[in-house]
């Protein structure tokens, strides 16, 4: 068996203990001395002869503390121990019950052997009793060796489910990086392992680095493969910006597309309401939807600005009705609570189908006064207009007995009472 000296110090010294406090002494009298004392389990700086001290204390090595032991003192350890060595070291380590010393010990212990021996390593992950160390071995062994992800991932089967969820996106993010092919040829054939995510990771660091090749393999794949279409949007948006949005707008229609239409829509709309109009305008009416929210609530969200809100009002009526009429009520309040003069008076000089939908939004939102009864009561289209008039009378009385009294407490004249009273009765008959 091949013979090294190692110099243990502190460091080893956390490592090798001896029992009752005896020295280790090789038998071979050409070989120098092992001295130590049982003293918090720190021994001198003493040169060992691990050929000639470990087939005789290899159980005396407290594998808990490899966690604090140097790479150059471990993989010489690893380097020069027999076959039979290594199965009572490594046994012992797969067996230790977790906890943070012995987290760090098979850290160390899986991340200096992954450099030494990485298919013993590899095949040894699944003798380890704790799952939650276990875990923690695949994913340093992911770490110390990125050049081997594919074999290190053909573990993930001793793994649980959810076990599995945690090392998959971590392994394709850092291999994506330097084998973005091999990487997304794991993920088609693991589909039940991946997610959507999972799939924009590898097309987006992919992309990042060879755009048509990336697009390639995406094209050339049906769901659930193709539901990377955001990272590789994403990616072609960081250099080539119009012929990602030519792409998107192309495909905004389709189901695979439907989040990178709704993740990028307030990318488009930042750089060109009117490229934004179009994307929206083509995608499926949830894609469109979920874009427009994104767009209202960055726009509401970020800016404090009256003109900010009032121009994204002005951009969403210029998208089909059935499009903006559900999305813009937040943006009307937004405007009011900065200026309601100036947001009555745009309402006001809209042409009437867009007025009367907006009103339609617009009063439900506000106080159950005679101001607002008023308003909506100049609601075109009867539909929209009872529906409207209706909403605000539910806030009138937690009562619906007391309704008809805040009606005429409200003062608005003869007419308009009448109306709102036989509103109220014909809500009434539908109950």
């Amino acid at each position: 068996m091949h013979r090294a000296v190692v110099t243990i110090g502190v460091t080893l010294s956390l490592v090798i203990a001896f029992a009752a406090g005896r020295a280790v002494r090789p038998d071979s009298s050409s070989s120098r001395s092992v001295k130590g004392q049982l003293e918090g389990a720190i021994l001198e700086s003493t040169p060992i002869d691990i050929g000639s001290a470990l087939p005789i204390q290899c159980d005396q090595i407290r594998v808990e503390n490899f966690g604090a032991i140097g790479f150059p003192e471990l993989s010489d350890l690893l380097r020069t121990s027999s076959a039979a060595q290594m199965r009572s070291i490594t046994s012992r380590v797969n067996a230790l019950s977790f906890t943070p010393q012995s987290r760090s010990a098979v850290i160390n212990f899986y991340g200096v052997w992954a450099q030494v021996d990485l298919p013993a390593a590899l095949k040894s992950l699944q003798e380890i009793s704790d799952h939650r160390l276990r875990l923690s071995a695949v994913g340093v062994l992911l770490t110390a060796a990125p050049a081997e992800m594919g074999h290190v991932l053909q573990s993930i089967s001793t793994l649980t489910k959810t076990e599995r969820r945690e090392i998959i996106p971590r392994a394709l993010t850092e291999w994506s990086f330097c084998d973005p092919a091999a990487a997304a040829g794991f993920a088609e054939n693991h589909p039940t392992d991946m997610t959507r995510s999972d799939y924009q990771v590898v097309l987006l660091n992919w992309a990042s680095a060879d755009l048509i090749a990336a697009r390639n393999w995406f094209e050339q794949h049906e769901k659930p493969h193709a539901t990377g279409a955001l990272g590789l949007l994403r990616a072609w948006w960081q250099t080539d910006r119009q012929g990602a949005y030519e792409y998107l707008l192309q495909n905004a229609g389709s189901a695979e597309f439907a989040e990178a239409v709704e993740k990028q829509g307030y990318e488009v709309f930042h750089e060109s309401p009117e490229d934004a109009r179009m994307l929206v305008t083509r995608a499926s009416g949830e894609a469109a939807d979920q874009a427009l929210n994104q767009i209202v609530g960055a726009v509401i969200g970020e800016s404090a600005e009256r003109s900010d809100i009032a121009s994204l009002a002005s951009w969403m009526i210029t998208l089909p009705v059935e499009r903006w009429s559900d999305h813009i009520s937040p943006v009307l309040i937004a405007w009011s609570d900065q200026r309601k003069p100036e947001l009555l008076t745009w309402i006001q000089s809209q042409e009437v189908p867009v007025r009367d939908v907006l009103l339609q939004q617009y009063c439900p939102m506000q106080e159950a006064n005679a101001e607002n009864f008023r308003l909506a009561l100049t609601i075109h289209d009867q539909t929209q207009r009872e529906q409207a008039v209706a909403a605000i009378m539910a806030q009138l009385a937690e009562n619906p007995q007391e309704a008809p009294e805040r009606v005429r407490e409200l003062g608005l004249g003869s007419g308009s009472t009448s109306y709102l009273l036989h509103l109220l009765q014909k809500e009434d008959t539908k109950k």
